[in-house]
């Protein structure tokens, strides 16, 4: 199973996302180490502030009246006594950070200069057995046990308990965090792509220029760095047509120029004496206009792109060049069917079925022809029974002028141009040509035409 997207926008998504949970999980167990601090805390302040009151009401009151008011207020969270508990003169030992606080605390509660000692301070839980409800399911109180020196000589020993009680402070906080991180997963997303989305368009439209040259420029608009890679393709396209172009033009008027000497030279060969070196110049120079016209057909495939596209029955395509085929005495066969038309250019589809048929019947003596609709494209397998190609040439045979013959008889091994016009025609449609052996003997070609080609 792949943990980690393939595109740029996921991987962004991940990231982003992933960053910004990890720091939450960070600051929340900073969190949550720190909180019992400030709980304790504001427990001692609680039961100091308690402490602080009733010194207050004693001082104010009479001798006699003190007993009634130490009755009156004792309960179960809070006792007052007379005096100071044995022990309580020496040293504690303890400075626990509890301790600390109750100190502070009970210095701010009591008027100044009044003496005091704290003599414990501890944590008070519901449920002290249980780790997860100590530290989760409810808020600890704090038990402070003191001595106060009252204004008139009199200590009173006071020990007031800020009691614990239940929360649910942790499903609120993950109730919080849930909408926080909800928020930002949602901006990262929207945020990404933004981002991400040019970078998809950009990445199509090349694609779309590997299949057609002449497709409109991309608007030049957006962000500066979009607007800088958008130029930069349009630039590179309009380069690559006027190269492709300018070539294509150079070769196109060289071999149609060739045509007006080799016709000359065929004359000039008709008037020769000896009728085995006419053959042989008539041979050389029918290999020539052969060699000529290949050219110009396959300069006029790299140029197939001003052609419109329009919706193709592919079966009533192939239907025709079957006939033509039989009529011209080769077997052919046809299986299947397109179950709906393709878009494509008519003249340069039928140019590559045209010639993807003729390269099987030129090597065996049948040519065997499937339609299948399959995985969003029409599949076209074309198989022959000659002696297929070595694996090392299967696709070498695509270059132009290439043959697996190392002469250039073109009895046996044709111009070499045949199928390489065959795959330019195809990927100009976003499809491919694709030859392979079959086990049977043969040589099965495969073109591929997507349903979505534009």
């Amino acid at each position: 199973m792949r943990v980690f997207p393939r595109s740029l926008f996921g991987r962004i998504v991940l990231i982003l996302a992933g960053g910004f949970l990890t720091v939450q999980l960070i600051t929340t167990a900073i969190a949550i180490s720190d909180r019992n601090a400030l709980v304790f805390r504001s427990g001692a302040t609680q039961a100091a502030t308690r402490i602080g009151d009733v010194v207050r009401t004693m001082t104010a009151a009479s001798p006699a009246e003190r007993t009634r008011i130490m009755h009156a207020v004792s309960n179960d969270t809070l006792k007052v006594t007379y005096g100071k508990p044995a022990g309580s003169d020496a040293a504690s030992g303890e400075d626990s950070e509890l301790m600390n606080a109750a100190r502070d605390a009970l210095a701010l509660a009591l008027q100044p200069g009044i003496g005091f000692k704290v003599i414990d301070a501890r944590p008070v839980y519901l449920n002290a057995d249980s780790w997860y409800a100590r530290e989760f399911g409810e808020r600890p109180g704090v038990r402070m046990f003191s001595t106060v020196l009252l204004n008139d000589g009199v200590w009173i020993t006071v020990d007031s308990i800020e009691p614990a009680r239940a929360t649910h402070w942790v499903t609120r906080m993950f109730r919080n965090l849930a909408i926080v991180d909800g928020v930002m997963v949602i901006l990262c997303f929207f945020a990404v792509r933004l981002v991400t989305r040019p970078l998809s368009l950009l990445a199509s439209a090349a694609e779309d220029l590997g299949r057609n040259i002449d497709r409109p420029p991309l608007p030049e608009h957006g962000a500066n760095e979009l607007v800088r890679a958008s130029r930069a393709l349009n630039v590179m396209q309009d380069r690559l047509k006027r190269y492709v172009d300018t070539r294509v033009k150079v070769l196109a008027a060289m071999s149609h120029d060739l045509k007006t000497p080799i016709t000359r030279m065929r004359l000039r060969a008709e008037m020769l004496d000896d009728a085995h070196i006419k053959a042989k110049f008539v041979k050389d120079l029918d290999e020539l206009q052969q060699m000529v016209g290949s050219t110009l057909d396959y300069m006029r495939g790299l140029a197939e792109g001003g052609e419109a596209m329009q919706p193709i029955d592919v079966s009533a395509l192939i239907s025709s060049l079957k006939e033509d085929a039989e009529e011209a005495g080769h077997t052919v066969t046809l299986s299947g069917d397109a179950r709906t038309p393709v878009m494509g250019r008519a003249q340069a589809l039928k140019r590559c079925l045209q010639n993807l048929i003729d390269n099987a019947l030129a090597y065996g003596r049948r040519a065997d022809i499937t339609l299948r609709d399959e995985g969003g494209a029409l599949n076209i397998a074309i198989t022959d029974d000659g002696p297929g190609i070595p694996e090392a040439d299967i696709e070498r045979v695509f270059e132009p002028f290439y043959r697996v013959e190392g002469s250039r008889n073109r009895n046996t091994g044709g111009s070499g141009l045949g199928l390489s016009i065959a795959r330019n025609i195809a990927q100009s449609h976003g499809g491919s040509v694709r030859l392979r052996n079959l086990a049977r003997g043969g040589l099965e070609a495969t073109l591929r035409i997507p349903r979505a080609a534009a």
